[in-house]
């Protein structure tokens, strides 16, 4: 016998205890694309400058960093 998945009002603290989690994740996705739209444009500028001093150079080619000592480091390597 299948027991009945209960309705919201039948669980309202679990209900807004979700609603409240999705909120807080959608927020923080939100800032963190805030941050990335940010970073590119830094980057583009960064380049832009970059091909100033030297006409020749591909900014595309140049080695990924994850952070300096004392940042939070991520891994930029493959999967």
């Amino acid at each position: 016998m299948q027991s009945k998945i209960p309705l919201p009002d039948e669980q309202p603290v679990t209900v807004n205890a979700l609603r409240n989690k999705r909120a807080k994740i959608a927020g923080q996705i939100a800032l963190h694309e805030a941050d990335i739209n940010r970073l590119r444009a830094d980057l583009i500028h960064l380049d832009s400058v970059l091909r100033l001093f030297d006409p020749e150079l591909n900014p595309g080619t140049l080695s990924l960093r994850s952070g300096f000592p004392g940042e939070p480091s991520i891994s930029l390597g493959a999967r």
